[in-house]
């Protein structure tokens, strides 16, 4: 007896909407994100691909730099420990906003 599984509809659209615009079947993309999930996903081929690492990290560093250029526009050139805290969060903040934007 065959098991079937009920999928979150917004996933269910989400991925509708990935097919319609890519051209895909539903078959191949779930054949492709099985290929992705058992080679690491997106960690894996960051782990593998020398230049998707340091895009990344360029990335996630700018995004410190960024918001420690706020910091030090709004407050002159002191920076405490726990400054450099809230930046570094707020940079990082940043940088997965616009990741998954």
């Amino acid at each position: 007896m065959k098991e079937s599984v009920k999928l979150e509809t917004d996933l269910v659209k989400s991925v509708k909407k990935h097919i319609k615009t890519t051209g895909q079947t539903i078959g191949g993309f779930f054949e492709i994100a099985a290929k992705s999930e058992l080679a690491g996903g997106l960690l894996g081929k960051i782990k593998e691909d020398p230049d998707l690492f340091r895009g990344w990290k360029d990335n996630i560093a700018m995004s410190i730099k960024d918001e420690f250029a706020k910091h030090r526009q709004l407050n002159g050139k002191h920076t405490s420990f726990e400054d450099m805290h809230r930046i570094a969060n707020n940079g990082a903040e940043n940088f997965l906003k616009l990741l998954i934007r």
